[in-house]
This record gives structure tokens, sequence and C-alpha cells, in this order.
């Protein structure tokens, strides 16, 4: 797991058996233990919430694509693992398709084809990630953006087909869910997950 170590994960939910999620509303955030984490907590939310609004514009932007493909008679086909010359090729002719939203998607690829809205999202989140992971969580309130901040860090683990692809991974990921069920938090990766 990036930015975080096993016995950590494992270390901090040891204690959660025998702690009862507090509701923190009466406690002022500048006299609660993990006031710090509490305050990137924040921050770290709303950056989640582009980073949903994000991820709606892509998923608008792949179905305008695929159903423009389908009526170019260029519909996915699945990679057989042998073919990659014919493979390849039948992609870039799917790329070549026009469809809703193609320009705007060009107009925010840099040079080096990475997408700048999804660069700056990603930056401003894996440097609050870092800053919430060099904290030490005092109470479940901190754990929780402890919590959330790994799961967007890991967001791929929950991608359509992220599921089987290494069992250790499956286990963090089934374990990152279980966890965030028990301390009533939704962070967007699982909100956002494929059906």
């Amino acid at each position: 797991m990036s930015n975080l170590s096993r016995r950590t994960l494992v270390t901090g939910a040891a204690a959660l058996p025998a702690l009862a999620v507090p509701a923190i509303a009466s406690e002022p955030i500048g006299d609660h233990p993990d006031a710090e984490l509490l305050r990137l907590g924040a921050q770290l939310e709303r950056v989640e919430a582009e980073w949903l609004a994000r991820c709606a514009v892509d998923r608008k932007r792949r179905a305008a694509h695929e159903a423009a493909c389908i009526a170019a008679g260029l519909p996915k086909i699945p990679f057989d693992g042998e073919h990659v010359d014919e493979y390849t090729a039948y992609e870039k002719k799917r790329a070549r398709v026009p469809y809703e939203g193609k320009q705007a998607e060009a107009a925010e690829t840099d040079e080096h084809g990475s997408n700048v809205v999804w660069v700056d999202i990603h930056d401003r989140m894996f440097d609050l990630i870092d800053k919430i992971m060099e904290q030490r969580s005092q109470t479940v309130a901190g754990l929780a953006v402890q919590a959330r901040a790994i799961v967007m860090d890991n967001a791929e683990w929950w991608d359509a087909g992220a599921e089987g692809t290494a069992p250790e991974q499956d286990r963090a990921r089934l374990f990152l869910e279980s966890l965030c069920s028990f301390l009533r938090i939704c962070p967007a990766p699982i909100s956002n997950k494929p059906a």
C-alpha cells in the first residue's frame, strides 16, 4: 500500500473494537485532540467533491465516445492478448471518432498527454494525503480522516475491473470498505465504484 504500511493500518484498526463512533459536533475543532487532522480532512473532502465531479464528466465523455464509435461501426472489442498490432490499429480508429466533449477534452490535455484538470486535483489531493498520514490519530474522528485519505490514495482499487487483480489488493480493499462502513464514512471511490 502506498503511503501506509500494513503494520500501521493493522495497529490503528486493532483498537477499533473497543471504540464507539462518537458524535463530535458539540466539541470545537480547535480543542479536539485531532484538530489538525480534522482541518486537513475538511480540505480533503472539498478536493474529493471535485474528484467526484470530474469522474462524472469523464463518465459522460466515455459514454458519448462509445456511442459515437458504435454509430461508426467501431464498437469496443476485448483485447485477446495476442493480436497487438491489429488491436492498436483498431483503437486508433476509435480514438479518431468525434464525440461530444472531445474538443474540451483535447483543450484540457497538456503536451505530455496528461489532463491538466486531473493533474491539479491529484497534486492537491496527494499533498493533503501526505500531510494527513504524517499525523497520528488520537480519536475515531481522526482515524476516519485517515481512512478517507487511504481510500483516496488507492482510488484505482475501486475502478471497473479492479476486483480480482491481486489477492492482497482485494483483501486491503475489502478491509478498507469494512473500516469505512464501521466509521460511517463513504469516500468518493467507494461511492463512485461501478455497480
